[in-house]
């Protein structure tokens, strides 16, 4: 059964990954999905060489906090006719929370970090440092689902080869599926032979 671990971190791409949740429900066969929004108990934007920590500020970050992990709770229960499960919220450092839900997790569903660097930081810690596969959604869903799919390759602990296999079902019913390749040379070179049996597997 394919675990997928779906991450809210902000109401603007909310209903994105509550979207693509659902549509991976019902087009990837048996999955397992788990909501979570990751509750920041310090504020990681404070300068501390900058700014004056205090109570008040403490209390106002921790009310933001609070409005916003009920309404993505709120925004989640919206989805459960769907069958998605309601959302998890977990308190404390946000890598932290990530990390141990991620080691659980075939597939990491994250929305395109633009102007969030609370999930520009999530994400550079799942690729990057866990080498965990992600599918980075569109902060504009388009009108269907998974029709277009890129995939960027890297042979670093096969981490491309598991993001394929975790997503062999869309893959196969996708109308068009593209390897973006990173290179340091000025010409294209042939494909890596381990995408092409990652790919044959799938």
């Amino acid at each position: 059964m394919l675990r997928v671990l779906a991450l809210l971190t902000e109401t603007a791409t909310a209903d994105q990954i509550l979207s693509a949740s659902a549509c991976l429900l019902a087009q990837a066969g048996p999955a397992a999905i788990t909501l979570l929004h990751p509750l920041a108990q310090t504020d990681p934007d404070f300068m501390p060489t900058e700014e004056v920590h205090t109570a008040r500020a403490d209390a106002r970050f921790a009310a933001s906090q609070q409005a916003l992990a009920v309404e993505l709770a709120q925004r989640a229960d919206a989805w459960r006719q769907t069958g998605l499960p309601s959302l998890e919220i977990r308190a404390g450092v946000p890598e932290q929370i990530v990390t141990a839900a991620a080691r659980e997790a075939d597939l990491i569903l994250l929305a395109a970090p633009q102007g969030d660097a609370d999930a520009r930081a999530l994400l550079d810690l799942l690729l990057l440092r866990l080498a965990k596969p992600v599918l980075l959604l569109p902060r504009q869903m388009p009108r269907s689902f998974a029709q277009s799919i890129a995939i960027a390759w890297s042979d670093a602990e096969n981490a491309a080869a598991r993001a394929i296999g975790a997503v062999q079902a869309l893959l196969r019913a996708c109308q068009r599926a593209t390897i973006l390749l990173g290179t340091d040379s000025a010409h294209a070179a042939p494909p890596p032979q381990a995408l092409l049996d990652s790919l044959e597997a799938a």
